[in-house]
């Protein structure tokens, strides 16, 4: 392997303020490289730490990269493009947009280089994808908020960039299932933080019933505006089991749907190369989680 051209690509990236992870092994059997959509979030820490141990398990290069956040498609891009001029087997992304994953499709089978998603399914091409089943997430949002509304209730949900499939998907769960008497006041759309949800929030001139939240960053921050405000309003959103039993405990919010971040990021890794080992076409995988509240993790 090329080991010079693979250890330039970091490097660069710090000397220019961007980040990166890598891991190295003694003559790797393989070289996996991994462009996610941000770091930001318990959820993302997570996923990284699972990919690293799976890395040590089973004796793979790791190199992981990352943009700012989630709405930098065009410095998310760059990274991709290269990792693909390094010395990598397989590439697996989670694509700041769905639908701009075929540039890069060509480009790794140029390339001889394997491609999977994580996280965020492609749009525009048929890659395999390993991340949670996000339509699963919304239904359990709305069977919740289905029971706990009324009727004439009002609904405003905060999103990340709406170009990704996991808020597509989500968001068409809620409009399947969420019952007649439920009505989505807005949905906006932001890179994914406490200010955001702060201000979006603050933003709002009328009360509503329920926010619904892409994550716990932007949640916290709804949480925070509303009770500036003095409004009551059912608060859920979706991250880790570990940060969902924290917030549930101490009343920040109503309920959470819990991914586990940790897990995919591990079998992202494991599945990657049982596929290149095999030489099998990988398949689609689909992680459930769990909605808690309060009375689930012993809080008030």
């Amino acid at each position: 392997m090329n080991w010079a051209r693979r250890l330039c690509i970091p490097l660069l990236l710090l000397l220019c303020g961007c980040s990166s992870i890598e891991m190295h092994r003694e003559q790797p059997e393989y070289s996996v490289g991994v462009v996610l959509k941000a770091l930001n979030s318990p959820y993302w820490l997570d996923m990284k730490s699972g990919m690293e141990q799976a890395a040590a398990d089973y004796g793979v290069d790791l190199i992981l990269l990352y943009p700012k956040g989630e709405q930098e498609a065009e410095e998310q891009q760059n990274l991709i493009s290269d990792m693909l001029n390094s010395d990598i087997d397989l590439l697996m992304v989670a694509p700041c947009n769905s639908y701009n994953t075929n540039w890069f499709v060509q480009q790794a089978e140029e390339r001889d280089i394997q491609l999977l998603t994580v996280d965020t399914r492609a749009m525009d091409t048929d890659l395999p994808y390993i991340g949670s089943d996000n339509y699963l997430f919304g239904k359990m949002v709305a069977q919740y908020l289905n029971e706990q509304l009324g009727e004439d209730a009002s609904l405003f949900m905060l999103f990340g960039p709406e170009n990704q499939s996991s808020i597509i998907e989500r968001y068409q769960a809620m409009r399947d299932e969420l019952k007649d008497g439920i009505r989505i006041r807005d949905v906006q759309y932001y890179e994914l933080s406490e200010e955001n949800g702060y201000q979006a929030v603050q933003k709002l001139t009328e009360p509503v019933d329920a926010i619904f939240c892409q994550n716990v960053v932007i949640g916290c921050g709804a949480v925070e505006a509303l009770t500036e405000k003095g409004w009551t309003a059912k608060v859920v959103a979706v991250d880790t089991r570990a940060d969902a039993i924290e917030i549930l405990q101490n009343g920040t919010m109503d309920a959470m749907v819990a991914q586990d971040g940790y897990e995919i990021g591990y079998q992202a890794i494991k599945l990657a190369i049982e596929s290149m080992k095999s030489g099998q076409t990988m398949e689609d995988v689909l992680f459930g989680g769990e909605l808690l509240t309060a009375q689930d993790v012993g809080g008030d």
